[in-house]
């Protein structure tokens, strides 16, 4: 089985010589910038990035949303795990989970052990604004509605809410977000199961 290279950044962390112990985990619903908020911590505080959703693309070589038409959700989800697993073994850094890493138990308390997990959280609303004509396999394609949404974010919400910490980042800009994620960290490593 291939691996993928994590990036490596240059930039040197504002905490001189001190490096993350754990690894610095970004959950939430799609479209509260997971991803974008992981690449502001990585290009602003030279954390290694680990994005689940695009290391399963790169290694599967298709779409999440090929991925769950072609082989199924059931597939996608194990696929996740096993790539979480290889995550969780390689030097701390950022990892952006995909919308639905948080919500299976065996993930959640593998993150939760693991490293600072911190939910970004924003209005229905917003989400959905951000989200609805991305190629989503749970929107089907940019033809579900704002009510299948509002489900799946209220089905969602109650395993967010068992993350270390919830930043909200809605009006918000990446580096803001990530400024506030860096520092959680930072002021929390210390207590840290």
């Amino acid at each position: 089985m291939s691996t993928i290279a994590p990036r490596m950044l240059d930039r040197v962390p504002s905490h001189p010589n001190r490096h993350p112990l754990r690894h610095l985990v970004l959950v939430g619903m799609m479209g509260a910038g997971k991803t974008t908020v992981a690449e502001a911590l990585s290009r602003g505080y030279g954390l290694v990035l680990y994005d689940i959703d695009q290391w399963i693309e790169k290694e599967e070589g298709r779409s999440i949303s090929r991925i769950f038409s072609e082989s199924g959700e059931a597939y996608f989800r194990r696929k996740e795990m096993e790539i979480l697993d290889r995550i969780l073994a390689l030097p701390p850094g950022v990892i952006a989970t995909g919308g639905g890493t948080f919500v299976g138990e065996t993930n959640r308390e593998k993150l939760l052990k693991n490293g600072l997990v911190v939910y970004l959280e924003a209005s229905a609303q917003a989400l959905w604004e951000r989200a609805k004509n991305a190629d989503r396999p749970l929107l089907q394609g940019g033809k579900a509605s704002f009510e299948s949404f509002q489900r799946i974010l209220q089905a969602r919400t109650p395993f967010y809410d068992k993350a270390h910490h919830r930043v909200w980042v809605e009006g918000r800009s990446p580096e803001s977000v990530a400024g506030e994620v860096w520092e959680l960290y930072w002021a929390n490593e210390g207590s840290l199961p």
